[in-house]
């Protein structure tokens, strides 16, 4: 079987692949005593928000337990860990970020502990080096052997940056590491340890202020060393030991109900992200609540995953405004992207709105200021040029800030118009990328009544009229796509995500202005499923219409001696010749 994350692992493996982890997970993973505690509560629960560690409940045929670690070191407690023996890797570290002017600078340190008393309670109660236990420590955690010569990092799980003095030195315990891809970890996972350690510091600092982090893995099937990271080849080494975690997570929380002055006792705030471990990956802020939505999924056997007691003022102004202030890293990095992808073809003519646009972003990275969210939410239309090959990656990469790529000029990719616009051989479109969500339009793609935008209009879902003579649809209150893996998209239109309350449509994703036959649609009629069965558009206000492709299917030959595309709202469905 190949290998993949496990939360991918509970979707779509086999029941009895399942059962079989279900079995090692509850026969391997052990819970033991002391520094290696029964309660986190009743031996450093100075870590945790509140005084409670996160409240993780396992399906009713599952019962796992792992090993809570009171980090150890110069007889002090400095953070704590939930550790899995099992994958050789701690699930989370919580721990706490000292004032600024607590933090001294640390080194880095080239020796890495372990955790005596995973072995057992005649072991040390506090991290050492393993020394001439080595074999008898590794069978329940991971050695620095395990990471030698694998193309992965050492990744801390409680940054060493967050801590000075002792407390940065216990970081490097190989009970707070899992390996990390070096590109992930260095470079988009590093970013926003940064960004979320200076937003903690702008926005919690004030008197009786406490700040709470807890940063967590996710195990998959993906072990280190294995053959193909091995880069020693002629060593002999035990293969298949620690588990490669497949998406990392943080959670933070400003808590300052301690706050003896009034004025400060509504300042409270908290937020998320979470990111696969993998290169070129991508960050993804993240209110609490949602976090916890996302792990419980993804964790195999999990029902519940609670983080924080009460969500940590999850709903406040300030963690409102401190997701805001974690996208900065990734738009830079979107940035760059798209100017890279756009800026080697030249401007267009037809949207001359990209070029100061993006020179704006760029000139920003360069001068290393913050790009201004607003720059990014506001609704400015720019263009871009894309290989229809690579329209695909850029739509998915602008998909979590809620922007669209919308096809409004297809290049015909016959040899002279090519050489006449000196355009590499492969075909290049221009897309508009603008909102992907907008009040003013409906869920399956119709322009609302400009007197009526997407409400509730004392309903439970969000609507609009679309016309005077009052036919209406429905509108999305949240994105539009494949959930839950179905073969169509379809969108909320509650605000309650509970199956038993929720509201939802079918909806048709923002993808063309172009139909099949490579005629442009009507300006306010772009293509959309418009209640029906399939993506269509009017052309003129004759209402003249014709098929638009599926946003998820291009107009090629896909395999055949014609171009075709798939144009109903179901996925493989209804297809059509195209000819742009």
């Amino acid at each position: 079987m190949e290998d993949i994350s496990l939360g991918a692992h509970l979707r779509y493996c086999n029941r009895n692949m399942y059962f079989y982890l279900m079995f090692v997970l509850m026969f391997v993973m052990r819970i033991a005593e002391c520094e290696v505690v029964d309660s986190f509560q009743r031996s450093c629960k100075s870590f945790f928000y509140k005084g409670s560690p996160p409240e993780v409940t396992w399906t009713y045929y599952v019962n796992i337990t792992a090993s809570n670690i009171c980090q150890r070191y110069q007889n002090r407690y400095h953070f704590a860990t939930w550790y899995s023996s099992t994958f050789r890797i701690p699930l989370y570290s919580a721990y706490t970020l000292e004032t600024s002017a607590q933090q001294t600078r640390n080194k880095r340190e080239k020796t890495w502990f372990i955790e005596p008393q995973l072995s057992g309670m005649s072991y040390s109660n506090e991290m050492t080096i393993a020394g001439t236990y080595t074999n008898t420590y590794k069978i329940v955690q991971a050695i620095n052997a395990d990471y030698r010569n694998t193309n992965y990092d050492k990744g801390h799980l409680n940054p060493n940056f967050y801590q000075s003095g002792d407390s940065g030195t216990a970081t490097f315990t190989l009970t707070n590491a899992v390996p990390q891809d070096p590109c992930f970890n260095q470079q988009m996972w590093k970013a926003l340890e940064v960004r979320s350690k200076q937003t903690m510091e702008r926005l919690c600092s004030f008197a009786g202020a406490k700040r709470y982090f807890v940063t967590g893995a996710v195990p998959s099937t993906i072990r280190i060393p294995n053959d193909e990271t091995d880069r020693e080849m002629n060593t002999q080494r035990e293969y298949n030991r620690v588990s490669v975690p497949s998406v990392l997570w943080t959670a933070a929380c400003c808590d300052s109900s301690n706050a003896p002055k009034n004025e400060d006792k509504h300042k409270g705030f908290s937020f998320g992200y979470y990111g696969e471990n993998k290169p070129d990956s991508y960050i993804f802020p993240s209110p609490v609540g949602l976090l916890e939505n996302i792990l419980q999924r993804t964790y195999i056997g999990v029902a519940n995953f609670k983080i924080f007691k009460d969500s940590c003022y999850s709903s406040s102004n300030n963690s409102e405004e401190a997701l805001s202030s974690l996208t900065v890293p990734l738009h830079r990095k979107l940035g760059r992207l798209i100017y890279s992808t756009t800026g080697q073809y030249g401007s267009t003519n037809l949207l001359v709105k990209r070029d100061n646009y993006m020179f704006s972003i760029y000139s920003g990275m360069q001068s290393n200021e913050d790009i201004a969210d607003e720059d990014w939410t506001m609704g400015v239309t720019f263009g871009i040029r894309s290989k229809r090959s690579s329209i695909r990656h850029i739509r998915d990469l602008l998909a979590p800030f809620k922007l669209a790529t919308l096809l409004v000029s297809p290049r015909h990719s016959n040899v002279e118009k090519r050489e006449l616009l000196k355009l590499p051989s492969e075909t290049i479109d221009e897309y508009a990328v603008v909102p992907s969500e907008q009040p003013t339009l409906s869920a399956t793609g119709s322009r609302c009544r400009q007197d009526h935008p997407c409400d509730y209009y004392s309903k439970s879902y969000k609507w609009c009229y679309t016309d005077r003579k009052d036919h209406w649809d429905y509108c999305c209150n949240g994105t539009c796509g494949f959930e839950e893996g179905t073969r169509y998209s379809w969108c909320y239109t509650s605000g309650s995500r509970h199956w038993w309350s929720s509201k939802w449509a079918y909806c048709s994703q923002r993808s063309s202005m172009i139909t099949v036959t490579g005629e442009r649609c009507r300006l306010d009629h772009e293509c959309g499923t418009h209640t029906t069965g399939y993506y269509w558009c009017y052309l003129d206000t004759g209402n003249f219409w014709q098929y638009c492709c599926q946003p998820w299917h291009d107009c090629s030959y896909h395999g055949e001696s014609y171009k075709w595309c798939y144009v109903g709202y179901k996925n493989t469905t209804k297809w059509k010749e195209c000819n742009y």
